[in-house]
């Protein structure tokens, strides 16, 4: 990672949002005091808040670069099961591959699993790269019919003495859910002449352009997924305004703002406070970057700017506290539209990965080529219905 870059991106930052705040400051006053905007302020406002988002993005970006395999070495450890992938990436020998991952039939079916420190790289750029893959809570079946158990009916609870007879409580209601599942593909290819040279990282290589499909294909998933054949996404589950209480298990509550094209910072307020305290000790807006750069205005009526600058290089910004997070698979502000998410993701919503990465190698379907079929299927799911808000727009 380079430091030097860092520093200098935050320090412009730094200098960008001292601008930003003065000019909105006048803005604002002139709304109260004027009723109206002067156009060149309301352009300098708006030039300083795009340009937080640059900055904001550019400092995200060298962290997501750092994640990327060869950021800190070029190549993979020296093990006999690295070299024995490199050979099977180069000439397709796969006679010393230790670790097969078939999905059926033969190898030639299935693939190989890459080593395990190239799948963990991946996982460590998906992680940096995907919002919910930082907020949800992540974890590994080891069975191909894995389900969740959860309780839709609440559990029942009392007081007694010491000595009191204990009488029975009303029997939770366990049910067993299924995530949805995709499998997840990306199929690079490289000429013959790339492969041959000894001096090119094909393992490198491979994994940033595995990465760069992934981490865009997993992002939209898990915000707006169907849930056939891939994650069901938060935004594709139903929602009402009804309270935690009276919902059915499965239904989202959303808070409606009072306009189709904007909302204030009292109604932000409402909504960050509309999540049971049980749940915001962990919690977090989710937004895209025109959504956040609506946020960055409003204040409250102290006159306190809900959204704060982000205290280090690798957090996001703060609203009311809170982490922010920019997620560009979010809508914009739109009728109808839920722009903005808050909630404990860790508690509300579960990412499975089911299986390993797996590469098949194929010099046949696009002579003079080599494509190098790769898979990996992932699941996704809400799990805890109480956990998440929305926010959504007037129709």
């Amino acid at each position: 990672m380079n430091t030097i870059q860092i520093k200098d991106s935050i320090e412009q930052l730094n200098r960008t949002i001292h601008q930003f705040k003065k000019n909105n400051d006048l803005r604002l006053d002139e709304i109260e005091t004027k009723g109206g905007i002067d156009p060149l302020l309301e352009e300098k406002v708006d030039k300083a808040n795009a340009a937080i988002s640059t900055i904001e993005q550019q400092i995200k970006n060298f962290m997501i670069v750092a994640a990327r395999p060869g950021a800190s070495s070029d190549r993979i450890d020296d093990t006999v099961t690295s070299k024995a992938f490199e050979k099977y990436l180069r000439f397709g020998d796969f006679s010393e591959l230790k670790s097969k991952a078939m999905s059926v039939g033969s190898d030639s079916d299935g693939g190989y699993a890459v080593p395990e420190q190239l799948d963990s790289n991946l996982e460590n750029f998906l992680y940096a790269a995907n919002v919910m893959r930082r907020l949800a809570s992540v974890v590994k079946a080891t069975t191909s019919d894995y389900k969740i158990a959860v309780n839709t009916g609440g559990l029942a609870a009392g007081w007694v003495g010491e000595t009191d007879s204990r009488p029975n409580t009303a029997t939770p209601q366990i049910e067993e859910i299924t995530p949805p599942t995709g499998e997840l593909y990306a199929n690079p290819a490289a000429s013959g002449w790339m492969i041959d040279d000894a001096g090119f990282n094909l393992e490198s290589w491979l994994m940033t352009e595995i990465q760069n499909k992934f981490s865009s294909m997993e992002g939209g998933a898990f915000i707006s997924g169907s849930g056939v054949k891939q994650p069901k996404g938060i935004l594709r589950y139903s929602s009402t305004t009804a309270e935690d209480d009276t919902r059915p298990f499965g239904t989202l509550k959303h808070l409606e703002a009072a306009s189709a094209t904007s909302f204030t910072a009292d109604e932000i307020i409402t909504f960050f406070y509309d999540l049971a305290s049980v749940y915001r000790g962990q919690s977090a807006f989710v937004a895209n970057s025109k959504t956040v750069a609506f946020l960055r205005k409003l204040k409250d009526s102290n006159g306190q700017y809900l959204w704060q600058q982000s205290l280090s290089a690798d957090q996001p910004a703060m609203l009311l506290g809170q982490r922010l997070e920019i997620d560009e698979n979010m809508p914009n502000i739109a009728a109808e539209a839920v722009p903005v998410m808050f909630g404990n993701f860790a508690q509300g919503y579960r990412i499975i990965d089911r299986t390993p990465l797996r590469v098949l190698r194929d010099e046949f379907t696009l002579k003079p080529f080599v494509q190098f079929y790769s898979t990996k299927r992932v699941s996704g799911i809400v799990h805890d219905s109480k956990a998440i808000r929305l926010l959504k727009m007037k129709a």
